[in-house]
């Protein structure tokens, strides 16, 4: 699978998770990139494969978001969950190594982003898509509800 393949993969894979940190309903997504709402619940759910223009026109609204609104948070959780595994797990693979270490280590980056977060919305985001990240990796989810329910009292 090629880069430009694992990258839509991933976008997809996690495009709940990244629309909620953007602070956007199914509806207003499917808005800024021209599609109906089913269309991006369908995505969501696996149930419609993503298109090389639908992930461009994702990738340049959620670009346009991060610049206009500075939302330097979406931009963090992009990188960790799209452009960071696409690229590593593109060289683990001509290396041998196995895409569940990264997927790992993709996860812990995104838990030690949330700890700077002072604002308690932002920190349930963080925390809501950390364990939606979590999910599609099973053995993941009780370490990451730990150190989420930690991070969660911290700011109490």
């Amino acid at each position: 699978m090629g880069i430009d393949e694992r990258r839509i993969k991933l976008l997809q894979e996690n495009l709940e998770v990244i629309r909620k940190i953007a602070g956007w309903t199914g509806q207003r997504m499917a808005e800024e990139i021209g599609v109906t709402r089913q269309t991006i619940g369908n995505l969501e759910k696996g149930r419609q494969r993503m298109s090389k223009t639908q992930y461009l026109a994702l990738r340049s609204v959620l670009n346009f978001e991060i610049a206009n609104s500075k939302n330097g948070e979406l931009a963090k959780i992009i990188r960790v969950l799209v452009d960071e595994p696409a690229e590593d797990t593109e060289h683990d693979v001509k290396d041998g190594k196995g895409e569940q270490a990264f997927k790992q280590t993709a996860m812990s980056d995104l838990s030690s982003t949330t700890t700077a977060w002072a604002d308690p919305k932002k920190i349930a985001a963080a925390a809501a898509a950390t364990a939606a990240a979590a999910g599609s990796l099973g053995f993941m989810v009780p370490v990451v509800a730990t150190a989420t329910a930690k991070l969660l009292r911290s700011f109490k």
